[in-house]
């Protein structure tokens, strides 16, 4: 189980073009607690990667 986790969330942040250590420890919390809501059968309207702020965080860097 929890490999299809981490699987999910790897996979929602190639969606995004980012990569875990774009994200804080609270955030990639966040992200398994809404692939766990998800795979509960629950919708996740606001994920944490609609957060402008995360993705900003991509741009301009070059070891991503």
């Amino acid at each position: 189980m929890e490999e299809i986790i981490r699987r999910e969330v790897a996979r929602k942040l190639a969606e995004v073009q980012l990569t875990e250590n774009y994200l804080t420890p609270a955030e990639l919390q966040a992200l398994r607690a809404e692939v766990i809501a998800e795979m509960n059968g629950e919708v996740v309207h606001d994920s944490i990667l609609s957060n402008p702020e995360i993705l900003y965080r991509n741009i301009g860097r070059c070891d991503g």
